[in-house]
């Protein structure tokens, strides 16, 4: 709420001709959130009702989405790069989200100040080129098979799968549209008769081990596990740097060609009840 103290400036200098409140994202009028962020977002709604009581000229940029912070990591809180082996899907996943690089929001921002057609209106940046579903982003990798295609030339393809062998798993939602989507892309692949080898490298150690295996914690929960079923299901943990060596060996390795590989190291097997 610091932006009402610089309200309080503005009407006491008189003389800026354009305010620009920090709010870029959603139109906040207009959206219907759940918490955390239905109060954050009440509050950019009472900063501009502030602003509007007190007849200050204003723009609002609602720009949606900043590229370099949800693209990277699939719009996954919390996570700063791709997730690792699974992606949370709000809903069905078919959603439209406008994702815009921030330099093209600086741009229009600038333009903005000093256009009068902004004036006291919400300026819109839904760039037809940025919009995406989860699914769509989920999906890029079709649009490596179509490269593939054209090119011609690749040798082997290694699809970012890494996890389990999604052919041969009975998920409950939201994980069983999400790997869905990694079973379409197998079958691109293997329709367009490309050389491939699936790498199933079950759980990557450092994103399960440390935070024993509760989806959403990043280090040790502090008061309770949730184990499911008894606990004595199986669990193969992988280091990451040794996911690469098995990945790098095994894309000249004439065993691996159309094949799967699947690293299930015996030292590496744990219950859930071990943890």
């Amino acid at each position: 709420m610091d932006q009402l103290n610089i309200i309080k400036a503005i009407k006491e200098v008189g003389t800026i001709k354009r305010f620009l409140p920090s709010e870029f994202g959603n139109e906040f009028d207009r959206v219907h959130a759940v918490e955390p962020a239905n109060t954050a977002w009440g509050y950019k709604v009472k900063v501009g009702r502030a602003i509007e009581a007190e007849g200050i000229p204003y723009t609002y940029v609602c720009s949606n989405c900043f590229a370099t912070y949800f693209v990277p990591n699939l719009g996954q809180p919390g996570l700063t790069a791709l997730p690792r082996d699974t992606v949370s899907i709000s809903g069905d996943g078919n959603a439209k989200v406008v994702s815009v690089k921030e330099e093209d929001i600086g741009t229009f921002t600038i333009k903005a100040v000093g256009d009068p057609r902004t004036l006291n209106k919400k300026l819109y940046l839904r760039l037809p080129a940025n919009t995406y579903s989860f699914n769509d982003l989920i999906m890029d990798q079709l649009n490596i098979i179509k490269a593939i295609k054209e090119v011609g030339t690749i040798k082997r393809f290694l699809p970012s799968e890494f996890g389990n062998d999604f052919d041969r798993v009975h998920a409950v939602e939201p994980i069983n549209t999400a790997w869905g989507y990694k079973v379409k892309v197998r079958r691109a692949i293997e329709a367009e008769g490309f050389p491939y080898t699936y790498v199933c490298s079950n759980c990557f150690a450092t994103y399960f081990v440390p935070n024993l295996g509760q989806p959403g914690l990043i280090s040790l929960p502090r008061d309770t596990v949730s184990i499911l079923g008894d606990g004595n299901a199986k669990v193969v943990f992988v280091k990451e740097e040794d996911i690469g060596t098995f990945t790098i060996k095994a894309v000249s390795d004439p065993r691996t060609l159309n094949k799967k590989l699947y690293l299930r190291l015996p030292a590496n097997t744990y219950y859930f009840n071990d943890l």
